[in-house]
């Protein structure tokens, strides 16, 4: 979120919360939007003259934070909501759609509700689920459970048949293996006096009805979240009620609608990075400590022993960054911010057979 100072006296200056980039994998990686308003591709092709770098790509049409973004079955990005402005921000309705193939970024048609730190989850038939969020100006605003569907082939959003059982921002989503789409925690209250929530949210896309899936054993907001290769679901970390970092993890069954608490991470994190492996297993990397300081450290969470164990650390300690998983198998982390709350331009490759992290070529914007 934006004013963490005043919303989260733990959380830092405020560009570690609000400005986070979004990240996706298509041919190359994107990593777009976050004042400034450019985009910044990473190629991992084959020539040697291109590969480990980052080309500037096409901006976006509308300078953004906190949007979502989300990859629809062309390959095609669509980007919605978020904050826009000068000074003090406000959400913005406006949406538009990256061309990666193409380089370019189109205006869409525009959300009902204007909206920032919503959820954005891909639905069996290519309509994209946009809920939650934030509506109202500047670190005032209040959560919305409010949600709606991007149509991709009339380039409209229509609101849900009904609303999140539960209004929240900064929650997270995935798009389970039946269609379904789990809407996890997330705060509840205000922007200035957030109370992170345990509730858990299942959505049907072939009903439009919401019904509870269980709900956390610890209430969090901005956690992470990955699939795992049997289908549940991992979440990790995250920040608690005022700010609190958590080391807490739990994971959720599709088949019995239950939350189970597993191994606890070595270091508490909120707002950390994750990412599945082509191994199964999950890398969680950087975050901030309830005192606003970003994490170096980063851990491996192994399916089958429900188990966390040390690897190697990032070269820079970051917070809200991109960890997107390449073709090759690595994982690159790219911006983000430091303990000041200072954007980042520099990234790193993961490399899970050795466990290591070394340098690659930087970011044309630093961003966080």
């Amino acid at each position: 979120m934006k004013a963490l100072m005043s919303r989260y006296s733990t959380q830092g200056s405020p560009p570690i919360g609000r400005k986070r980039a979004t990240r996706f994998v298509v041919a190359t990686v994107v990593v777009a939007g976050i004042a400034p308003v450019s985009a910044s591709l990473m190629t991992a092709g084959v020539s040697a003259a291109v590969v480990g770098t980052f080309q500037s790509g096409t901006s976006l049409t509308t300078p953004r934070v906190d949007q979502t973004a989300t990859v629809l079955g062309n390959g095609s990005v669509l980007i919605a909501g978020g904050e826009t402005g000068s000074g003090t921000l406000a959400p913005t309705a406006t949406a538009e759609l990256y061309n990666p193939s193409l380089g370019t970024a189109t205006p869409t048609g525009s959300l009902g509700t204007a909206r920032y730190d919503a959820t954005g989850s891909v639905l069996p038939n290519g309509s994209v689920l946009i809920a939650g969020g934030v509506v109202g100006a500047g670190g005032t605003g209040t959560a919305t459970a409010s949600a709606e569907i991007y149509n991709p082939t009339s380039g409209t959003f229509s609101p849900t048949v009904s609303p999140l059982p539960s209004a929240a921002f900064g929650a997270s989503s995935v798009t389970l293996r039946n269609g379904t789409v789990l809407i996890i925690g997330g705060d509840s209250g205000t922007a200035a006096a957030p109370v992170a929530s345990t509730a858990v949210s299942l959505y049907d896309p072939t009903t439009g009805s919401w019904t509870a899936a269980g709900a956390l054993s610890t209430a969090r907001a901005f956690t992470s979240v990955s699939m795992l290769s049997n289908g549940t679901v991992l979440v990790a970390g995250g920040a608690g009620t005022g700010g609190t970092a958590l080391s807490s993890a739990e994971i959720y069954s599709p088949t019995t609608n239950s939350w189970t608490t597993t191994g606890s991470l070595a270091t508490a994190r909120s707002h950390p990075s994750a990412r599945m492996l082509a191994t199964g297993q999950v890398l969680i990397a950087g975050g901030q400590t309830t005192g606003g300081a970003a994490i170096a450290s980063a851990e491996l969470f192994n399916p089958t022993t429900n188990a966390w164990s040390a690897t190697g650390s990032l070269t820079v300690a970051r917070s809200n960054f991109g960890l997107s998983l390449l073709p090759n198998g690595k994982v690159l982390a790219a911006g983000g911010a430091d303990s000041t709350g200072t954007p980042l331009a520099s990234a790193e490759l993961f490399d899970p057979v050795a466990g290591t992290w070394s340098t690659t070529g930087s970011l044309a914007a630093a961003r966080s």
